[in-house]
């Protein structure tokens, strides 16, 4: 209706049902939406996931229509299935589809706006940038300042998020690629990865800045991964949740609608705690939500890392510190190593 010279059509909201209580745990926010879609052709297209029972569509204060839209289903499975759409066509237009339950969480400060004092924010001036192997649009890969070896390095979205489970789309895509491209780098020596991240909410510095231990260990070593992380954990009175490998997770290439289901699942582990998570070489992952009050041993992971890596000593990062030169030494051999797979070159 209405060509170019002619009136604009009305903007298709669709309120939504009230008689359908909202579960963001069975709830989508797909985007890039056509605004021409209406509430019958959005149930169409995400009946293939599972029963939609609900579809809201919200217009801006300027009265233009928001070019997502939350999509519910009766239950979690279906949710799931629809983010395997992550990247399909949908009337000419290639959708995004993301679980809801982050969709909408802000980082704890203006995302982009590099915190003050922050060690890993790249326009802050406590940052090392000597460490610094390679910068892509949302994430970036630099050395640990008091490395366990050499091949422990650290993945760090671009923006100051606080924790993996909180990272937009692009952030956690991105994320997720360079962990594959670390793989396939280990993996040409003869490595498996195994890594952790630790996300507790720091009241200085504008908050965690959410950062991934990565590290390359022998096969024999990674075998025994999941059992040291348990052993340390149990050690310390907690014990961890195994969250299956999603299809394809552990691989050298990363696919989009698996990283979105793997996504999914750590959100819908940890919520909105603060949580360890221990990513295995075949793509289990082991996750504990760190409850208010609970004291969660702070080198835990680090601990694992570097019995697992054969050198227990190497626990304490202060212990491990070079003189600058050395460190930029360091960075100069692993940024040659991983230049054939750094998803940048």
């Amino acid at each position: 209706g209405g060509g170019r010279d002619g009136p604009r059509e009305p903007p298709i909201i669709i309120p939504g049902r009230t008689d359908v209580a909202r579960d963001p745990l069975c709830t989508v926010t797909a985007r890039n939406v056509p605004f021409r879609a209406t509430e019958a052709d959005i149930v169409h297209y995400f009946s293939q996931a599972g029963k939609v029972v609900n579809v809201v569509r919200t217009a801006n204060a300027e009265g233009r229509l928001n070019s997502w839209v939350a999509v519910q289903f009766e239950d979690r499975p279906g949710a799931e299935k629809a983010l395997q759409l992550h990247g399909t066509d949908f009337m000419g237009r290639p959708i995004t589809v993301d679980p809801a339950t982050h969709s909408g969480r802000k980082p704890s400060v203006a995302a982009g706006v590099p915190v003050d004092g922050c060690w890993f924010c790249l326009g802050s001036a406590s940052v090392d940038l000597s460490l610094v192997a390679s910068v892509g649009e949302d994430a970036y890969v630099a050395l640990d300042k008091g490395a366990i070896n050499d091949t422990h390095v650290l993945v760090v979205p671009v923006d100051h998020f606080p924790s993996s489970a909180s990272l937009s789309p692009p952030a956690h895509m991105e994320v997720e690629r360079y962990l594959s491209a670390l793989r396939a780098c280990y993996a040409a020596q003869g490595l498996q990865l195994v890594a952790f991240e630790r996300h507790l909410t720091l009241k200085s510095k504008g908050g965690n800045h959410c950062h991934i231990n990565a590290i390359g260990i022998s096969a024999d070593a990674a075998a025994k991964a999941k059992e040291v992380f348990q052993a340390h954990t149990q050690r310390a009175g907690y014990s961890l949740t195994e969250l299956p490998a999603t299809p394809g997770a552990g691989g050298t290439t990363t696919d989009n609608a698996s990283a979105a289901s793997a996504h999914a699942a750590l959100c819908s582990a940890v919520g909105d705690s603060e949580y360890f998570l221990a990513l295995l070489a075949d793509g289990t992952r082991l996750v504990r939500p760190i409850m208010r009050g609970e004291r969660w041993p702070l080198s835990l992971g680090r601990e694992v890392l570097a019995e697992l890596a054969g050198c227990p000593e190497r626990a304490d990062w202060k212990t491990c510190a070079v003189p600058p030169e050395q460190e930029e030494a360091r960075t100069a051999r692993f940024k040659e190593m991983f230049a054939p797979y750094d998803i940048m070159q």
